[in-house]
């Protein structure tokens, strides 16, 4: 599977050599390069296709799909938000928002139960409020 990638990866970059403001080639190859595991290379290409034609969607989505993959959850769900606010039914993105929304919640929700858990609870206690 990675020499198709390698593949696709070297078309795309033919692509843009050719022609640079191409924002389905910076799109689809910031798909490759997330594939591959290289979020930061992916989130430049997809930030390349939206400058060039701010209307696209899809890359909107898989921008907030890779930095979020780099820890940025933040700047992710204000991606997700917006092409939820763009394109109401885009399904992919309102389920990429929900989720980070839910995982956020229960994150905060996490760390205000540790607030009230007294320091020398027992571990039978902890596992009671803490099943993992």
């Amino acid at each position: 599977m990675q020499g198709r990638y390698t593949e696709a990866k070297e078309s795309y970059e033919q692509v843009l050599q050719a022609e640079p403001h191409f924002a389905p080639g910076h799109y689809n190859l910031g798909l490759v390069l997330y594939a591959q595991g290289h979020f930061d290379e992916a989130v430049a290409h997809y930030r390349k296709a939206l400058t060039i034609d701010p209307t696209l969607i899809a890359p909107l989505n898989d921008l907030g799909v890779a930095l979020y993959a780099l820890g940025r959850t933040e700047e992710a769900i204000r991606c997700f938000q917006r092409a939820v606010q763009l394109k109401p039914d885009f399904s992919e993105a309102r389920n990429n928002l929900d989720a980070l929304l839910g995982l956020q919640t229960e994150q905060e929700a996490g760390e205000q139960r540790r607030r009230f858990i007294p320091y020398e609870c027992s571990p039978i206690l902890l596992k009671k409020v803490h099943p993992e």
